[in-house]
């Protein structure tokens, strides 16, 4: 059975931070070590949004995200004391979320793209906004046919702008290798996109 303590965390219940939002995240966790479990709201609450959008990108449906992003502030929150610090406690956040992300996408196979706002693709020059639907559906079909490292870095570097050197610490790769895996999957996202232009002409 799950603790009460650890449901009102799933929830996203926030201690009272008043004049402490600015805190490092390590003031935070040694609070939550320490027995003060309220105290992990506050790292829910300054990363619940990030790590949504990143679920959202990996699953493509909204509710789908929802449960994964509870499931990894869950999985933190129990395995907190595994957290050494080596890197940033979002990176291991974004780790657990992708992770989580990933089991969920294969493990239910779904196919229907996402109802939510328009995405954003960058090739050459910056960020083009995709506004056609089915523009935005070519988009998400093309991520999805990307290998898992691949889609992984993409997501993280063009829509959460991650540094590589982050990317490669959540990937547990080096960071030339994050590069060369978002360069890999951007020259097969034009392959993909430019297939969709000459079918839909």
């Amino acid at each position: 059975m799950i603790p009460d303590t650890v449901k009102k965390v799933a929830r996203y219940d926030v201690a009272d931070v008043t004049g402490l939002e600015g805190t490092d995240d390590n003031y935070w966790i040694d609070r939550v070590l320490a027995g003060e479990t309220e105290a992990f709201g506050v790292l829910v609450k300054r990363y619940q949004q990030k790590m949504f959008r990143v679920a959202y990108r990996i699953t493509l449906e909204a509710a789908e995200a929802e449960d994964v992003t509870q499931q990894a502030f869950l999985k933190a929150f129990l395995h907190l004391q595994r957290f050494r610090r080596q890197s940033a406690f979002s990176t291991w956040l974004y780790r657990i979320t992708c992770n989580i992300a990933l089991n969920s996408y294969k493990a239910k196979q779904r196919m229907k793209p996402g109802t939510g706002e328009a995405d954003l693709i960058s090739f050459e020059h910056g960020l083009t906004t995709i506004e056609r639907t089915e523009e935005v559906t070519a988009v998400r079909k093309a991520i999805r046919a990307l290998p898992k490292r691949q889609r992984l870095t993409l997501v993280l570097r063009m829509y959460e702008q991650l540094p590589f050197k982050e990317i490669a610490a959540i990937l547990r790769c080096s960071e030339g290798g994050a590069k060369a895996n978002y360069f890999q999957a951007i020259v097969k996202m034009k392959k993909l996109l430019t297939s969709f232009v000459l079918i839909k002409e």
